[in-house]
Order: C-alpha cells, then structure tokens, then sequence
C-alpha cells in the first residue's frame, strides 16, 4: 500500500497526505475483485474512489467509489482493464492513518478465508526452515538480479534500440509471475516479439529481434554488473532451416569467427557471449513451448538443447514439461493457454512461469552450499 496518495475522479493517482492506495493490481483476464477488511470510516471527507487501467497504466472508463461504510465489496473487471488501484483510504478523519494498515484483502479469486499474513512461498527444504530462522541461507534463492533475452512469449518491456527509456510492464508474459514467486531483487528484460537467435538480415527486422543484439544492449547497461540468473526464452522464430551443425560452430576459434546466420553458430555465439561477461552467473535457456498449427522442429530442440548443455545452461523444457500441449489449443482463437495459437494468454503464462520457478527454485539450491 502507498501512503498519501489518493485515486482521484480522473483516474490519477495525486498526492493527499491523509489518504493511501494500493498499488497496481493486475486484473487482466479476471472476472471479478474480492475486497475484504476496508476500514470504516463514516467522517471521512468522501468515499473511497478505484479506477481501472490499460496495459499501460492509464486511466480506461470512468470513476467508481465504495461508500464510507463498505468493509467488504465485490467489484466486476471492466472491459479492457489490466490493472485496478483503489483508495484504501481516502481523505482519513482523524489526519493520521491507523497503524496496521495491512489486513485488506484484495484477490481475484473468491475465499472464504481471513486475512493471513502473506508468506513466501517456500518455508523450508530439508533441513532449511525458513519461517523458523530468517537468516538462513535459504533466503540466498530470494532478491535475485535476473537477465532475461527472448522473444514474444517473454517480452515485458518496451526501450529505445540503445537501451534507453526502458519501461517495464507494457507486455504480460510469463516473468512477470516468475517475479512475483520468487521475489527478485530486480530484473532487466531485453526480450522482444519476434526475436530469434539466428541473425535474419536488417530488412524488415528491428533492432532487437536479433539476439546477438539484445546481448550487446545488457552488457553496455551497469545495472546488468553481477547478475546471479540469466534466462534465454525463445526459439520458435528460429524455425528448421539454416541450421549449420555443432561442429562447424565449435571449430571456430573467436566469437567474430561464428557465422550468426547459422542456428547452431547464433546459439553458440549467445550462450559463449553470456558465459564469458556473467561468468559467476545460473544460467538457464528455455525451449519453446508447443504452438497450435504445427509441432516445433526436432532439429530446433535439438540444437538449442545441445549448444545450451555445451555452455553450462540448465534446460527448462518448456515443450514438454509446460502443460501447454498443442491439442489443447485452436489456431487463431483463444483457447485453453494460447490466446492465438501461439503466444500464452494468462492460464498459460501462469503454467509456464510455474516451471520456470520450478527449475530454477531447483537448481539454486546449491547456493545454500
């Protein structure tokens, strides 16, 4: 909750010393909101105002308020929204706020139960508890900084082709949850759709939809200096042509000798590039998830998963292990996990940000060491 803001009539978010808000909430996809535990409070000087908001966080609609005296209220989504910010409370009677501000309840799922204070998500493995003792090394798998490369089913962030102007939050995709799960410190995503690692020529490509680029973009950023985790999440744009083969790729002797419009020579360049700067780095490449029109190629899988294993990257297998399964979903429609075919809407982001934790969660715990 953010202290001294209030949801004002226009849908901003405005200074106002005796109010607080919520952050933004992501709703994209719910039917509806469950608030609970609002505090009452009939002297205050107006109701409490909510507003939704689209992907990029503006205003969408109209404003909404909840009367002085409603504690728990259910409120439906409104069309087109993917965030929600409410005054938790607005314009408070007494000019102070009450100490516990923490028991509000906002899901969007419906549950009968009582306000319980948030937990992570992990308590303990083995002979690590982390409720009992929170210096534990098992806290080390927690506040992270992540570097992330990918393609559309990853991309989170609109920048610049130089890497300015980085903005979070204007795509929703798998990461997001990964984040949420897992607490990271910070995280840097330089995914974008279409991106490939094989280098396709200029023509009718941007910037970033070589991979090779979106390496060049994190390493000229300080913010990316001692990374813990780095993620590749991409291959489907790759497709089964102008593969190379692994030991032409491995005969080259310097990472300007690789030929980047060869597969197995973009993926070497990629994987050596990270290796060599984030040296100290848990590195893990994805394979693509299964799309509704045709079966990822074997020779793509293949060559991701055995230049990956050549550098030390960890495997989330993503097109077999995800639950996204190609019989599930109907090509150009909206379906069980893609909301086209090929690119997850919000059950499917769910699926696959649960086994990117998973494996990651998993292969962390030598850290505790």
């Amino acid at each position: 909750m953010i202290i001294g803001k209030e949801v004002y009539g226009d849908g901003q978010l405005k200074d106002q010393a005796n109010s607080a808000i919520s952050n933004f909430i992501y709703v994209y996809g719910a039917k509806n909101i469950y608030i609970k535990n609002l505090p009452i409070d009939t002297n205050a000087e107006t109701a409490k105002y909510y507003f939704f908001y689209d992907q990029d966080k503006q205003p969408i609609g109209t404003y909404h308020t909840l009367l002085k005296t409603v504690s728990n209220a259910t409120i439906s989504v409104e069309s087109g929204a993917y965030y929600f910010c409410i005054s938790t409370y607005q314009r408070f009677s007494d000019n102070a706020l009450p100490a516990d501000c923490s028991r509000i309840m906002i899901t969007t799922e419906y549950t009968d139960e009582e306000f319980i204070p948030t937990e992570k998500i992990i308590t303990s493995i083995k002979d690590y508890n982390i409720k009992s003792n929170k210096n534990t090394k098992l806290s080390n798998i927690y506040g992270l900084k992540v570097l992330i490369f990918g393609d559309s089913i990853t991309e989170t962030a609109r920048m610049d082709d130089d890497g300015a102007n980085y903005t979070e939050g204007t795509r929703h995709n798998w990461p997001e949850y990964v984040n949420q799960y897992m607490q990271w410190k910070s995280f840097n995503n330089y995914a974008k759709s279409g991106a490939a690692y094989k280098y396709r020529g200029s023509s009718g490509y941007e910037y970033r939809q070589t991979v090779a680029n979106q390496i060049y973009l994190a390493m000229q950023n300080s913010d990316n200096d001692d990374v813990d985790i780095v993620i590749f999440s991409l291959g489907t744009n790759d497709g089964a042509g102008n593969l190379g083969d692994y030991t032409t790729a491995m005969s080259k002797a310097t990472l300007q000798d690789l030929d980047q419009t060869k597969l197995y020579e973009a993926l070497r360049y990629a994987y050596w590039s990270i290796r060599d700067k984030y040296k100290n780095a848990i590195c893990f490449s994805a394979l693509p998830i299964q799309r509704a029109n045709n079966e990822q190629p074997d020779v793509l899988i293949e060559a991701i998963e055995k230049m990956a294993k050549r550098y030390n990257f960890i495997i989330i297998d993503a097109t077999h292990e995800s639950g996204i399964i190609k019989e599930n979903n109907t090509w150009e429609q909206d379906d069980t996990d893609l909301y086209d075919g090929l690119h997850p809407n919000t059950n499917g982001q769910i699926k696959m940000a649960k086994l990117y934790t998973n494996v990651i969660v998993r292969n962390l715990l030598y850290k505790l060491l």
